[in-house]
């Protein structure tokens, strides 16, 4: 049996606040690392134009953005996680 693969969506606005903007970048340059540290790792991007479209998301709890989802449980909330803290969690949930 092979390594478990585990996908990170990020879910932003399409046209999002200065504050959101920042955060938006410095998490896309985190999950580039991420992928870069592991291999077992997918990224997926969802752009939204409006936060009501955050209903019809899989995993979606706090709707804030922009936010993070691995492996279908939401881990962020309009924050920025630097790349240890996302592997962090990606190593924490494969020993759940």
């Amino acid at each position: 049996m092979g390594a478990r693969r585990h996908k990170i969506v990020m879910v932003d606005l399409l046209h999002p606040c200065t504050a959101c903007l920042i955060t938006d970048n410095l998490l896309r340059e985190s999950l580039e690392k991420v992928k870069q540290l592991r291999d077992d790792v997918d990224v997926e991007y969802i752009v939204i134009e409006h936060p009501k479209k955050l209903a019809e998301i899989e995993g979606v709890e706090v709707e804030k953005l922009p936010l993070l989802i691995v492996d279908g449980e939401q881990i962020s909330a309009g924050s920025f996680l630097t790349p240890k803290q996302i592997n962090a969690i990606i190593c924490q949930m494969e020993i759940e």
